[in-house]
């Protein structure tokens, strides 16, 4: 019988061409394999990792930026207008517009509250509040038209005896030949960024600058009537 010459550390094989595998070497091919192995899992584990961390900075900033917007909305200040305007002349829209500003400003303890005159010409809201001619009214504003800021508006606003901010109407009426309804618009609109209420008292005159501005920027619109024939007609107007 023919002795097997083959080394305690060697086999034979049928494959490859009878070629000769050693045992050494192929335990240092697995050992091998098995590292590549197990660093590819190492790193599809780290890849993975990265990934979510990637996806929650994502999120946070979104989460973020959304909040920042959130807040600069909330910061700005967009007061509500309320506009009252008479069915007719003579019902008490000035009489009404001027308590509602001061309820407003009883009930709302801290609110900035400023009650406008559009009655421009012949309003009567400083014979409500104050019995001398204001200092400063609507009409101071017609020269600076081209140049309407924050600053310029409230220059023209009367702080009164009723701790009610106002502006009155200039008894000058050239002065009130200058408004256009745009600018009327662009004054309201420049009050809403300083006051939390804004009071309008609208003449009834639809064809007005004035009334027209008055009733576009109004967020609510109350019609002053009486419980009377020709009074109520005129709401349907």
């Amino acid at each position: 019988m023919k002795k097997n010459n083959c080394l305690p550390s060697e086999i034979n094989t049928l494959t490859n061409g009878f070629e000769k595998i050693f045992l050494p070497n192929n335990k240092n091919e697995l050992i091998k394999k098995n590292s590549i192995k197990k660093q590819e899992e190492i790193n599809k584990v780290e890849i993975e990792e990265e990934v979510g961390r990637e996806e929650e900075r994502n999120y946070l900033t979104y989460e973020s930026i959304n909040l920042d917007e959130y807040n600069i909305v909330n910061e700005e200040v967009r007061g509500k207008v309320v506009g009252l305007i008479g069915s007719k002349g003579g019902v008490g829209t000035t009489f009404i517009a001027s308590h509602l500003a001061v309820l407003c400003l009883k009930k709302e303890y801290n609110s900035k509250v400023v009650l406008v005159d559009l009655n421009l010409g012949n309003g009567d809201i400083k014979t409500v509040f104050i019995q001398t001619e204001p200092v400063k009214d609507f009409g101071d504003l017609s020269s600076i038209l081209d140049e309407l800021s924050d600053i310029s508006v409230k220059n023209v606003v009367e702080d009164t005896n009723n701790e009610i901010s106002a502006i009155f109407s200039p008894n000058d009426f050239k002065k009130v030949e200058e408004f256009q309804e745009d600018d009327i618009k662009q004054i309201i609109d420049i009050l809403r960024s300083s006051y939390e209420y804004i009071f309008l008292d609208i003449p009834n005159n639809l064809n007005l600058n004035s009334t027209k501005a008055g009733i576009n920027s109004s967020d609510e619109l109350i019609i002053v009537t009486l419980p009377q024939f020709l009074s109520i007609r005129r709401c349907d107007c």
